[in-house]
């Protein structure tokens, strides 16, 4: 720890570039302290003109490989790539058919999911095919052709021990000598001429052949140019895509949760007994490591890759991915966040979806509105390179003043393309506001064909959602996936927690040896905890009996004088909040739907709240305006000094609406008035 401070206590310090002395937070100077490194006279000792920096330790050495301790059985290169490519099928398979079961798909789901691997495959980087010289061989293999070729037989061996006499008898003759000497130097004069032609040749073949090397590597280099390398994740990309295609209805939290409760192979694949023993001795470290993740993807990266794949597969292939089955996922989410009472589930989930349909909501992978543009190329050779791998032979763009320049394209619309679920609850948060407020003003409604009428009051509906947060009912099967206390754990709890640990983790292992430091003691089969299904049935029956619990029709009554300011509408005086504000306090009930909302679909609350934005700045721009381009206010609104909320009307209510039918109620006799507080 840190000294302190001897004046003001504090514990953080900094360096002074100029002096070097110690300073704490509030300016003040360490006594006794010294900075070494400036303390130095010139000629003084070199270590102290040294500075620290990054050691280069040279290539990589495998000290296995050099001392001869390396697996011979393990793959290397582009053999141990094909082997968990390989693998990854495997996996795929099983993906497959246990998804199937789980949700009971089609045999057609199979076939599309086959095919999306196979463009997973062409868009991937994979390796070079293994030629003939540099395949591998086996070590009997090459035992057995060194015992062929390299021991003589014993004929053989006698012929050479008479050349060998020979050639030393004649090495002993001087006469023989001379008599080389000579023939040599004849020689030297007539093959001077046929030895030269023979070394061009060879060197034009060695030209030749560098040539062409270099052009089958520069090939495989703008081949494998803008792709990517396969990895295991890849596998769970594509089978949402093909729930994609087949507009099978699911949330991203969905496929997450399967995975970590292991009823979709995917957690530590590598130590299950799926994959065959054969195909694991061959394994080497790195593959051992890609194969064995230790959680699912997120839904924020399911989603993310999901929409990279799909941009691929139309842009390269033309394959149109279709949009999501939005109703059923609107209604489950209304459903699981408001209940299942018909009045409640149908009014929210009509406005949802008109809502969605206002705003031309995306609800594809792919963007819309795309446009190419144009910015000066690095270089003429990325700029060809870019247009060999794009396959595109029109001309390079020429400036004019003579430079290259090369082609994007980029979206025109900010946050196109979403998550579904991220979407929904963003418009279900918007139709809570306009229809609660969530800024702590209540509403009333005012006229009698107000949707708003007979739903949950604010503050009843507003306590049970924050129970049902605080209890974690919102994460279901999720909750378990929290750290457990163990010493605040009933007995109960804790069995529970080992039971099921017991049965995720081990499920699909190898038996484990007769011999273990930690053995599993024999018990009888533990009944699961049945996770408690998020229902709404008791609220709603007992709001549907008390009728203070409902939003009642709040007429206006005539007085002898005019009416007081009327209480605010549904729709009325919304509020939008920057999401971009780390240091904003959102209203209390306003945070607890945007964290409810989040937890229920998995994301984080900062990105729902940053489509929320989204969305409320799309119904401020398709407001009606007047000639002028100035938007129709029904009577002049305050303008308030708040820089962190920005007052904005939706949906609002007219105010001829509400005179016509006070005047109804009242015989014409009553006035209605609005104070600038409430502007309509």
């Amino acid at each position: 720890m840190a000294k302190a401070c001897d004046i003001c206590g504090s514990r953080k310090w900094r360096k002074d570039k100029v002096t070097g002395n110690a300073i704490c937070e509030e300016g003040h100077v360490q006594q006794n302290y010294r900075s070494e490194v400036l303390d130095m006279e010139i000629g003084g000792p070199r270590h102290q003109l040294q500075r620290r920096k990054m050691g280069n330790r040279g290539p990589r050495r495998n000290k296995r490989r050099e001392e001869g301790r390396a697996n011979p059985l393990f793959y290397h290169g582009a053999e141990a790539e094909y082997l968990r490519i390989q693998a990854l099928q495997i996996l795929l398979r099983l993906q497959i058919q246990a998804i199937s079961k789980l949700w009971s798909l089609p045999e057609t789901y199979e076939m599309i999911v086959r095919d999306l691997w196979t463009y997973q495959l062409s868009i991937s980087c994979l390796p070079s095919w293994p030629t003939s010289t540099d395949g591998r061989q086996t070590p009997e293999s090459d035992i057995v052709a060194i015992t062929k070729q390299s021991q003589p037989s014993q004929p053989d061996v006698e012929m050479a021990d008479e050349e060998r006499k020979s050639d030393d008898d004649s090495s002993t003759d001087p006469e023989h000598e001379k008599d080389d000497l000579s023939e040599n130097e004849e020689g030297d004069g007539r093959a001077s001429d046929v030895d030269s032609e023979i070394l061009e040749e060879i060197e034009g073949m060695s030209k030749e052949e560098d040539l062409e090397d270099e052009a089958m590597i520069e090939k495989q280099n703008q081949d494998r140019r803008g792709k990517k390398k396969l990895r295991i994740s890849d596998t769970i990309i594509t089978l949402v895509m093909g729930l994609w295609i087949m507009r099978i209805p699911f949330i991203g939290i969905d496929i997450e949760s399967a995975i970590n409760e292991m009823k979709i192979p995917y957690i530590d694949f590598y130590h299950t007994t799926h994959l065959p023993t054969e195909i694991k001795r061959h394994m080497n470290r790195d593959v051992m490591i890609a194969l064995a993740p230790l959680r699912s993807p997120s839904p924020t990266m399911i989603h993310r890759q999901c929409k990279v794949f799909a941009r691929r597969l139309n842009k390269k292939y033309g394959i149109e991915v279709p949009e999501t089955n939005a109703q059923p996922v609107v209604w489950r989410i209304t459903s699981s966040l408001g209940g299942t009472r018909w009045q409640w589930v149908a009014t929210t989930y009509l406005q949802i979806t008109r809502l969605l349909t206002i705003l031309d909501v995306n609800l594809s992978l792919i963007e819309r509105e795309i446009s190419t543009f144009h910015r000066k190329a690095k270089s003429r050779t990325h700029m060809q390179r870019d247009t060999e791998r794009d396959g595109d032979d029109s001309p390079d763009l020429i400036s004019s003043n003579g430079e290259g320049l090369e082609s994007y394209e980029r979206t025109l619309l900010y946050q196109d393309v979403i998550a579904p679920e991220v979407v929904i609850v963003s418009a279900w948060i918007v139709i809570m506001k306009i229809t609660y407020g969530l800024d702590g003003i209540p509403r009333e409604a005012l006229l009698r064909s107000d949707p708003a009428v007979g739903l949950p009051n604010a503050n009843v509906w507003m306590t049970e959602l924050r129970t049902r947060l605080n209890e974690g009912v919102l994460r279901g099967s999720r909750k378990d996936r929290e750290k457990p206390h163990f010493h605040t754990m009933d007995p109960d709890d804790m069995d529970a927690f080992l039971f099921k640990a017991e049965r995720i983790l081990l499920s699909h292992r190898e038996e484990p040896s007769d011999v273990s430091m930690f053995p599993l003691t024999p018990h009888a089969p533990h009944e699961e905890s049945v996770v408690p299904a998020n229902s709404w049935a008791n609220f709603h029956s007992n709001t549907a009996t008390q009728t203070s619990n409902q939003i009642r029709h709040n007429p206006i009554k005539p007085n002898e004088g005019i009416n007081k300011s009327l209480p605010l509408m549904p729709g009325e005086k919304i509020q939008s909040f920057p999401s971009n504000d780390p240091f904003l306090e959102l209203p209390t009930e306003l945070e607890v739907v945007s964290n409810a909302a989040a937890e229920l679909i998995g994301w984080d609350a900062v990105e729902v709240s940053r489509v929320v934005e989204a969305l409320e700045r799309r119904l401020e721009k398709i407001r009606p305006r007047d000639e002028r381009g100035r938007k129709k206010f029904d009577e002049a609104t305050s303008e308030t000094d708040n820089d962190s909320a920005t007052e904005r009307e939706a949906f609002g209510s007219r105010p001829s609406e509400i005179e016509a039918e006070a005047e109804a109620q009242a015989g014409g006799q009553v006035e209605v008035r609005r104070d600038r507080e409430s502007p309509v």
